[in-house]
This record gives structure tokens, sequence and C-alpha cells, in this order.
């Protein structure tokens, strides 16, 4: 890379002269690219130790989580926080998808996390917390970006959870053992703003009461029921409803879970270059 060509008189206006002054030309580049590409392998390896190695444990239940990024670093994330409070009972569950993807996002998505995590030790209202990290995106000002985040705590008795969405897409609640087959999908939703876009937000914290025995809840990014085959049709929820039923009426773990809704979105992909970061957390209550 340190390489020069030295034109003579002779042949500065010449093909080799033209050739001498792009390969000069080249070279500069060719070392800033290759400088860049460090850069954005460092970023994605740092973006990547932030994601939990493992998942928590929890009485009565079984939590598992992944990330497919489409570029070197993206904007999706998910955490798995241990609340180490003595009486608190609960593990945190965050998932949250920021706009775009690239490094941009990626900065934000950090943020994001940092926040989170060093508010949700504090005690209060998971919708305070989420206030708290609303306002401190906003101060921050990330050029019209936003981030849309799910967090909710799982009790390990009596096996319920609390939650609040800003703006994000709602969680996949799954009981197989409802009578009514039409009722065995269910959502749990929000109607709060993505974070980042309006301080002051007042943040709605909600509960599901008493999961019962078998009942799987997943969380996920649009990623996954936005991508596209080859004809330019979607995946769709109905497609990832039907794989969640299938392998958890076939007695899938919840990593085993996670990793058929991927394999799956990519069998459905085909050759198709993936468009867009895809990030679930599948959670299920153990017994019978």
């Amino acid at each position: 890379l340190d390489a020069h060509v030295e034109l003579n008189r002779r042949h500065r206006k010449d093909e080799l002269g033209e050739m001498a002054r792009a390969f000069n030309d080249m070279v500069p580049k060719l070392r800033d690219r290759l400088a860049l590409r460090h850069s954005l392998d460092l970023a994605m390896e740092v973006q990547q130790s932030l994601l939990p190695q493992g998942a928590p444990s929890l009485p009565g239940w079984e939590l598992a989580g992944l990330s497919d990024y489409c570029d070197e670093t993206g904007g999706d994330y998910f955490d798995f926080l241990e609340i180490t409070q003595p009486d608190a009972g609960h593990v945190g569950v965050a998932l949250g998808d920021v706009t775009g993807h690239g490094i941009a996002a990626a900065l934000l998505m950090c943020t994001g996390r940092a926040l989170l995590r060093s508010r949700a030790e504090h005690t209060g209202s998971l919708a305070e917390l989420m206030g708290d990290v609303n306002d401190h995106l906003a101060e921050a000002g990330f050029s019209g970006r936003f981030m849309t985040l799910f967090y909710l705590q799982l009790q390990a008795e009596p096996f319920a959870m609390r939650y609040v969405s800003a703006g994000h897409d709602p969680a996949i609640v799954y009981d197989p053992d409802t009578a009514d087959e039409d009722a065995r999908f269910t959502e749990l939703a929000g109607q709060d703003l993505p974070l980042g876009v309006e301080p002051g937000w007042a943040f709605t914290e909600s509960t599901c009461d008493v999961l019962p025995p078998r009942a799987v809840v997943v969380l996920g990014t649009d990623g996954i029921w936005e991508a596209r085959d080859a004809a330019d049709e979607m995946y769709g929820k109905e497609r990832l409803q039907h794989v969640i039923q299938q392998r958890t009426n076939a007695g899938d773990t919840a990593d085993q879970l996670a990793s058929a809704i991927l394999e799956d979105v990519h069998r459905f992909r085909g050759g198709r270059e993936q468009l867009d970061d895809i990030t679930l957390v599948v959670m299920k209550r153990l017994g019978r």
C-alpha cells in the first residue's frame, strides 16, 4: 500500500502515464477502504459482545434469543436483565429496533441499551423506566432516528408478566391448551410512541396474568414478517404463527423454537438478499 509509480517525461501523456496516475490514485483509496473494513469488523465484534451470550435461569421458564444482522452492524437489540434486588423474583426481557441499520443505528441501539440497563434496577414502574430512557434519547438528538422497544418483566411466581411497549410490534402469545383453537394466539400490544420521538411522553404499563404451562411468548422485529421471497411476497405473521404452533406442539425448547423460526424465514427468502435485521426472543412456560 506504500507503492507509488514515478512518471517519467516520456510517458506522462500516453497509456502508461494514464495507468500510472490511476494506480497512484487507487492506492490511497484502497488503504482507506481497508481501514474502514477493519473498523467495521471491530464495530461488529463490539456490538456482538453486547448481546447476551446465554439466557438467565428463572424457575418455570425457558428463555432464548438471537439476532441475525444484514450488515456488519445493525439496529436490532435484545437483552436479558437479571434483577439482583433480593425480593425481585423476576427477569427483564428487552427487544428493540432502531430505524435503519448500519453504524448510526448501532450507536443509537447501544445508547438505548446502556440507558435501560442503568435504570432497570431502580424501583418504580416500567412506565417510569421507559419515560426516563425516552427523555434521555430525545435529549441526545439522533438526527430524526428513533427506537421501538418492548420491555417486560417475567415473574417466577405466579408466572405472570408486566410490560410496556414503546411503539414496538405486539408480543405474540400462544397457548396450545386453549379449547378454542381460534383463541390460542393472542397479542400483547401497547399504544405508546417509539423512544426518542417526544420528550415527556407518559408511557403505560400493562400486565398479563398467570400464563399457563406450555404457553409461549415471542417477541420479534419486522425483519421476520417483512422478509420477502423471489416473487416479492412477504413472509407475514401467519407463517410465523404456523411455525410457533407446529414446533411448540412438537415439544421444542425455547432455543429450538427460536432457531426454527430463523431457519424458516431463511428458507422462505430463498436466494434473495436479506434486507433487514432479524431479532427474536422466545419465552416458554414449563410444566404440563
